[in-house]
């Protein structure tokens, strides 16, 4: 898991920088079925580390998951501080995780 600082950067990152409308609520997991033939239905956890989010790359972990329009799962090269996150559709997306207030 990352600090809150960490997370409240990224989220500033992806609002301002890229200019990503993000919901409130935190997201601990997604399940999804990528629309990408390659890509295999995904249980994206935070924290934990995939090598399925993009082809050819090495495994990247997931530092945090955000709602938006659709789900941006950030990593330290895609949505972490640089680079676009990656995006699920809400037709994707099977289930989610919402961290408990």
């Amino acid at each position: 898991m990352i600090s809150e600082e960490e997370y409240q950067r990224i989220k500033t990152y992806l609002s301002e920088g890229l200019g990503i409308k993000i919901h409130d609520s935190r997201i601990r997991s997604i399940k999804v079925n990528p629309m990408q033939r390659w890509q295999p239905k995904l249980h994206i956890q935070v924290g934990n580390f995939y090598n399925d989010l993009n082809i050819n790359r090495n495994p990247e972990q997931a530092l945090a998951i955000f709602e938006s329009m659709s789900f941006c799962v950030c990593t330290p090269e895609n949505g972490g501080g640089k680079g676009q996150p990656y995006f699920f559709t809400r037709q994707e997306v099977l289930e989610v995780e919402r961290e408990k207030n």
